[in-house]
């Protein structure tokens, strides 16, 4: 059964503090898609339950990484790849089995990664084409659900998480160095939080950032990029 993966995602940003999915076009604001012709479920990403994929195997321009996990033929050609890695540099196939990959945390590694990729602090972030915001941190308790849908005849299982996000109304290049480091030292120590949550068996609550309104007045174009 092929995996997908549904993110649902509030910000601090009016209108949209509670959850909502994510869609492509909260990423990049050039990406042109037909969402209909997606052979996948509806606001979800290609992801592997079985297979380790370290980010390398993806691209790393920003259009090029959300069509690889969106279209089946190019992440079947990431798969493929990994596969014939681990076969040329352990001279054997990969196998394995449910079990082991859910005993592995694999769909976790993948779903982090993934997650890791798409809202990574200084990414820009859309509402619109007109205005970009940018990333600034971004919570996830590690814990997700797991149901199945079905597309065309086609069962998927899908995963779905919950990930809090703390965005700037700014574009990346209006953000200074300091402003970065500061909210690289609040991952840090939401970072022990959860991980003490963990420990002591206890909900991790990711903390409430200021909630700001996007301007009314149109975006300056220098306060504007294309991703």
């Amino acid at each position: 059964m092929i995996s997908v993966l549904k993110i649902m995602m509030k910000t601090n940003i009016d209108g949209h503090i509670v959850y909502e999915p994510y869609t492509l076009t909260n990423s990049s604001n050039t990406i042109d898609v037909n969402f209909d012709k997606l052979r996948i479920p509806k606001n979800t990403l290609l992801m592997s339950d079985l297979v380790p994929l370290e980010p390398k195997y993806f691209p790393e321009k920003r259009v090029d990484y959300l069509n690889s996990v969106t279209q089946t033929d190019l992440f079947v050609k990431i798969l493929s790849t990994k596969l014939n890695d681990y076969k040329k540099k352990e001279r054997k196939e990969f196998k394995t089995t449910t079990e082991q990959a859910a005993k592995d945390e694999v769909a976790h590694y993948n779903i982090n990664n993934i997650i890791q990729s798409i809202f990574k602090r200084e990414n820009p972030f859309f509402y619109g084409k007109d205005r970009t915001l940018t990333v600034m941190n971004h919570y996830w308790n590690g814990g997700y659900n797991i149901s199945v849908d079905k597309v065309a005849n086609t069962d998927f299982r899908l995963y779905e998480v919950h990930v809090v996000l703390e965005l700037d109304l700014r574009a990346p290049d209006k953000i200074n160095a300091d402003e970065f480091k500061k909210a690289t030292c609040e991952t840090q120590r939401e970072k022990i939080k959860r991980i003490w949550s963990n420990l002591r068996n206890i909900e991790y609550v990711p903390p409430k950032a200021k909630v700001v309104s996007l301007p009314k007045a149109p975006a300056l174009q220098t306060n504007n990029i294309s991703v």
